[in-house]
């Protein structure tokens, strides 16, 4: 029953974050309420918590501006259904296929090899002077993509796969 309601959680979020590029902050409090209730009900609330504060492992994340605040905040859901130590698995398939997502937006695009090139001339020389150096933000945002995306189908790969939930 949990990983339908996961299924269900993460597309109503992917459906927001495609239409309006935001998860309202009402669904997750919503989401993230009914979850832990439920757990409390079956005595697996601590449990529930635990998940829903491992969530929190992305906010570095989002200081650094590769995701969005409702992201974070939507793991922090997916640990309160998910619970502890399912929502390490759960997060590690969403980040993979998050990767995979962005992988084949990149290469889809005109200048995919450029952006290839340049990744590799940025690491060669961050490897040879040994610090890091900031890559330029760029203003436009066409570049986004919505990472939702990435979550639901991990969602649908941790429920298939290894969601014994």
């Amino acid at each position: 029953m949990v990983s339908i309601i996961l299924l269900i959680v993460s597309f109503l979020a992917f459906i927001q974050d495609i239409s309006i590029h935001k998860i309202k902050n009402w669904y997750i409090v919503l989401a993230l309420s009914i979850g832990i209730f439920y757990h409390f009900l079956i005595g697996n609330g601590s449990s529930a918590i635990f998940g829903a504060a491992m969530g929190m492992i992305f906010y570095p994340l989002f200081v650094l501006r590769f995701m969005g605040a409702g992201d974070v905040k939507m793991f922090c859901v997916l640990g309160a259904w998910a619970t502890f130590p399912q929502i390490l698995y759960l997060m590690a398939y969403c980040v993979f296929m998050n990767g995979i997502v962005a992988f084949i937006i990149m290469i889809s695009r005109k200048n995919g090899k450029n952006i290839f090139r340049n990744f590799w001339i940025w690491l060669k020389i961050c490897c040879i002077t040994r610090e890091y150096i900031a890559i330029a933000e760029e203003e436009d945002k066409s570049d986004k993509y919505p990472y939702m995306t990435g979550v639901f189908l991990g969602v649908i790969a941790f429920c298939i796969i290894g969601g014994k939930i």
